[in-house]
């Protein structure tokens, strides 16, 4: 069961696929011993990037990759 509130959405795996993101970030954050510092750094870029938007660009770098 999800531990984030589940949304309604057209999408029948979307929360699902947030589910599982939430659980991932939260085991790399763990394991990588991420500090509150870091952690900040990183909302910081992520929200420069929103601002620009640029986020979609961002996501698409991060899927190429892949």
């Amino acid at each position: 069961m999800s531990a984030a509130k589940t949304v309604s959405t057209p999408y029948p795996r979307l929360n699902e696929v947030f589910d599982r993101l939430r659980t991932t970030l939260g085991n790399f954050i763990r394991e990588n011993r991420i500090s509150h510092e870091e952690y900040r750094h990183a909302v910081a870029f992520l929200t420069q990037v929103g601002q620009k938007n640029e986020v979609s660009l961002l996501f698409d770098v991060f899927l190429e990759v892949m």
